[in-house]
C-alpha cells in the first residue's frame, strides 16, 4: 500500500509541475497582452446571445496582480479536474502490465488474458455516447461524480474475483463508469478555455490522460508482483475514492453550452434516441474522418503496450514482471508534449501537425522491431510522444468542427477511439498467437496507413 501512496503522490506531483510550467509561460505571458480569461455561472453559453449568456461571476481587472491571484486560484480548480481525470483513467490499464501473471494464474491464454483489457475498453466506448449528452442536459460536475463514485463498487469486487470470467465482467463495469469522468471531461474543459486556447486545454487533458496511464500501470503492475493482483483493486479502491471526495469538495458546478430543453432526466428509453442522435455526425465529414483516425491510432497503441509484456518475457530479453512495469515509465517522456504540440497546431493548423505526428507513429513502430532493449525503448518513448500529441490535436480538430452540442461530438469521437481499443487486443492477439510480435507490428501499419487516409481525405 506504501508503494501504491508513493506512486500516486509521484504522478500527481509532475502533473502539477506541467501545470505550473505551462502557467508561468504561456498563461502569465497571454495575461501581460491583456487577454481574458472568465468564468460562467451555471447554465450560462459562451456566445454572445443575451437570451443564453449571463454575466461572468467576475470579470478580469486591470491590475495584473489581482489578475493573477484570480488565475490562480482558476488554475487549481483546472488542476483539481486533472488530477482527478489521471487517477479515474489510471483503472482502465490496471491490468495491462500484469497480463502475464494472469495467464499463470488463471490458466489462460495470452488472447483471453488480455480480455481484462480489451473488455473494459470496449464498454468505455459504448458507454462514451451516453455521458457527453447526459452531461448536456444535468451539468459536468453531477455526472463526474456521480460515475466516480459508483467506479468503487466495481474496483473493490475486482479484487475478490476467483477466476477469468468474474474479473472481466468487473472490468467491464469499470469500463462502463470510466468514460463518465474523462469524457465529460474533455467538453467541460474544452467551454473552460476560449477557442484560441483549446488546443492547449486538450494538451492538459492528454497528459492528464498520460499520467493515468502511468499510474495505473506502475501501480498494478508492482503491487500484483510484490503482493498479488488482488491487491492492485484495492489500491485503486483507495485512490479513485481519495480523489473523488476532492473534486466533490473543490470543483465548481459549472455548466457551459445552451441549456437542452425538456427535462433534466434522461430516462431509459431515450438512450436510444442518444445513439440515433450521434448518427447525424455521420453526415459531418470531418468529425467522421477524425473519429476514423482515432480508431486506427488507438488500435495500434493499445495493441503495441498490450502485448510488449510478453515480448519483454521472452528471450533474449527475459525481464521479470517488475521490470516489464517499469518500462511504462516512457509515458512520462511524452508528459508535455501534448502541451506543447496543442499550441503549436492552434498556430499552424490541426492537420499540419497530424501529419507529422502520424509519420512519428510509423517511425516508433518499427524501432520496436529492433532485437535490442534500448532500442525498443527508443521506439516506445517516441510511440508515446507521438500518439498523445496526435490525440492533442484530433481531439481539438472535433472541437474546432463541431459546431453544436460539444459534448455529443466528443462522445461519438471516444466511441470510435474506444472501439479501435477494443478490436487491437482482439485482432493483435490472435496475430501474436501465429506471427509473434511481426504479425502484431504488421496489423498496427495498416491501422497506421488508415489513419493517413482519413486524414487526407474525409478530414480535408
Amino acid at each position: 500500500m506504501l508503494t501504491a501512496l508513493f506512486l500516486i503522490t509521484f504522478g500527481q506531483l509532475f502533473f502539477r509541475v506541467g501545470i505550473f510550467w505551462l502557467k508561468s509561460g504561456t498563461i502569465n505571458r497571454q495575461l501581460c497582452s491583456g487577454r481574458k480569461l472568465v468564468c460562467y455561472r451555471e447554465g450560462t453559453g459562451m456566445g454572445t446571445d443575451s437570451n443564453n449568456v449571463e454575466g461572468p461571476i467576475h470579470s478580469l481587472p486591470t491590475s495584473i496582480g489581482n489578475t493573477q491571484q484570480e488565475m490562480k486560484v482558476s488554475w487549481w480548480l483546472i488542476v483539481t479536474l486533472l488530477v482527478g481525470i489521471a487517477t479515474i483513467f489510471s483503472n482502465l490499464y490496471a491490468t495491462q502490465p500484469i497480463l502475464p501473471i494472469l495467464s499463470q494464474s488463471l490458466d489462460v491464454s495470452p488472447a483471453l488474458s488480455a480480455l481484462t483489457v480489451s473488455a473494459p475498453v470496449l464498454c468505455v466506448a459504448l458507454a462514451s455516447a451516453i455521458y457527453g449528452p447526459l452531461s448536456d442536459r444535468i451539468g459536468r460536475k453531477p455526472v463526474m461524480i456521480g460515475a466516480a463514485c459508483l467506479l468503487l463498487l466495481p474496483t473493490s469486487l475486482a479484487a475478490l474475483a476467483a477466476n477469468l470470467p468474474m474479473l472481466v465482467i468487473c472490468r467491464a463495469f469499470q469500463g462502463l463508469l470510466i468514460p463518465g469522468t474523462t469524457v465529460v471531461g474533455i467538453a467541460y474543459i474544452q467551454e473552460e478555455f476560449p477557442p484560441a486556447w483549446r488546443g492547449m486545454g486538450m494538451g492538459a487533458y492528454v497528459s492528464a490522460t498520460v499520467l493515468g496511464g502511468v499510474e495505473g500501470r506502475l501501480q498494478g503492475g508492482l503491487i500484483a508482483d510484490w503482493l498479488g493482483w488482488h491487491w492492485i483493486f484495492i489500491s485503486f479502491a483507495i485512490t479513485t475514492g481519495l480523489e473523488t471526495l476532492l473534486m466533490t469538495l473543490l470543483l465548481p458546478g459549472i455548466k457551459h453550452g445552451r441549456q437542452v430543453s425538456g427535462s433534466r432526466e434522461l430516462k431509459l428509453r431515450q438512450v436510444g434516441r442518444i445513439y440515433l442522435q450521434l448518427s447525424a455526425f455521420f453526415h459531418q465529414q470531418r468529425i467522421i474522418g477524425a473519429s476514423i483516425m482515432a480508431l486506427a491510432f488507438f488500435f495500434t497503441f493499445i495493441s503495441i503496450f498490450t502485448y510488449i509484456p510478453y515480448r519483454m518475457k521472452e528471450a533474449p530479453f527475459s525481464l521479470s514482471d517488475s521490470a516489464v512495469s517499469l518500462l511504462y515509465l516512457v509515458y512520462l517522456v511524452g508528459l508535455f508534449v501534448p502541451l506543447w504540440v496543442g499550441r503549436l497546431s492552434d498556430k499552424v493548423g490541426r492537420r499540419l501537425v497530424l501529419g507529422c505526428t502520424l509519420s512519428g507513429v510509423t517511425v516508433g513502430i518499427l524501432l520496436t522491431s529492433l532485437p535490442n532493449l534500448i532500442g525498443i525503448l527508443i521506439g516506445l518513448a517516441v510511440l508515446c510522444c507521438c500518439l498523445f500529441a496526435t490525440q492533442t490535436v484530433a481531439t481539438a480538430f472535433v472541437g474546432d468542427n463541431a459546431n453544436t452540442a460539444r459534448g455529443s461530438a466528443a462522445s461519438f469521437y471516444m466511441l470510435w477511439y474506444y472501439i479501435g481499443g477494443f478490436l487491437g487486443p482482439l485482432l493483435c492477439g490472435l496475430a501474436w498467437q501465429v506471427l509473434g510480435w511481426w504479425g502484431v507490428l504488421a496489423l498496427c501499419l495498416i491501422a497506421i496507413s488508415v489513419s493517413f487516409a482519413s486524414l487526407l481525405t474525409l478530414c480535408a
